[in-house]
């Protein structure tokens, strides 16, 4: 009876590290669900472009259908929406064609959350290529 006893407890705390440890991917989720929520909302993206030199746009940054992605309004071009997903503080510009462009990329989100840096290219519909750093930082 003791030893049934004991595999038992050993089951319960094997089955209780389990549960705590999938717990952990969960609160990930949420930190990466809750800074996307601080970082919507309007900011200014100067832009420094091979191709064009330095410009400077309104981008308004709302939430996608999924919990981790976002859009990038007018991001890249007039009137663009550019889609993106977050992890953690890490956003990712996935493959995507805009208006017969293509445009792939990445950036950080500042531990402040008021500034974010993107790095991304631009394959142009024309097949010249551009190398383009973002640097938003949110409007007040």
């Amino acid at each position: 009876m003791n030893r049934k006893l004991k595999r038992n407890i050993r089951f319960c705390i094997a089955l209780f590290l389990v549960f705590v440890a999938s717990c952990e991917v969960q609160d990930d989720f949420d930190s990466t669900f809750q800074i996307r929520q601080k970082i919507l909302g309007s900011w200014t993206s100067e832009e420094n472009s091979s191709e064009f030199g330095q410009e400077f746009r309104k981008i308004n940054i709302t939430s996608a259908s999924d919990s981790v992605s976002i859009v990038l309004n007018n991001f890249f071009s007039s009137n663009s929406n550019v889609f993106a997903t977050l992890s953690g503080r890490s956003i990712e510009i996935p493959r995507q064609d805009i208006n017969g462009d293509i445009i792939l990329g990445d950036g950080t989100i500042s531990t402040d959350y008021k500034k974010i840096n993107i790095n991304y290219a631009v394959e142009y519909e024309t097949g010249e290529d551009d190398n383009v750093t973002a640097i938003l930082t949110r409007d007040q």
